[in-house]
């Protein structure tokens, strides 16, 4: 037996749309106020005293008024020690019955009987200067800011379009047998 089988595919066919939304909304109402902060510093600077009166005088760099003392005081020292060798001297010729030769003494003596001066080696200034601190401060005061904000809402508009699927049958399916031949052999 001889059969022809034609068979032929079902199709379905989808058609759509796509959904839109829109947003619409409008300008939002703001308002911003700003205070801005404040610092307000009090600084105090620090201060150094040196006082070196003490070292200065001892090396004779001192004050004016304390060198003028000074010199004052040795330059009458130096004055009663002329007066009394003037002196010493004066009497020692008055006194002529002693038989010395008092004016070759007292020559040989002003020429070459002078005291010669010691020198030693010493560490200068011996006292150190004086230091005073006086401490340094720093006050800060802060005023604080202030950020003061106003806002409106809005009104919003929303517009949604759905979207859509449409499915549908294209085309048919279908199944055709048909008897091809000339023999038939059938039983029952």
């Amino acid at each position: 037996m001889n059969l022809r089988i034609t068979t032929r595919h079902g199709f379905i066919g989808i058609n759509g749309t796509q959904g839109k939304t829109n947003i619409n909304y409008g300008k939002s109402n703001f308002a911003m106020g700003i205070k801005a902060p404040k610092i307000h510093m009090d600084i105090t600077q620090p201060k150094v005293k040196i006082d070196q009166t003490k070292p200065l005088s001892e090396i004779g760099q001192g004050k004016v008024f304390d060198l003028t003392r000074s010199n004052v005081k040795k330059s009458k020292e130096a004055i009663f020690r002329a007066i009394a060798k003037t002196v010493q001297q004066g009497n020692e010729l008055a006194r002529i019955e002693t038989g010395r030769n008092v004016i070759a003494e007292q020559a040989k003596d002003n020429a070459f009987g002078q005291s010669i001066p010691e020198f030693n080696i010493d560490f200068i200034p011996k006292s150190r200067p004086e230091i005073d601190l006086e401490e340094g401060r720093v006050e800060i005061n802060l005023e604080e800011g202030d950020v003061d904000i106003e806002s409106a809402p809005t009104e919003v508009n929303l517009d949604i379009s759905r979207g859509k699927v449409e499915i549908y049958l294209r085309q048919k399916p279908f199944i055709d047998v048909e008897y091809v031949g000339d023999n038939l052999n059938m039983s029952i």
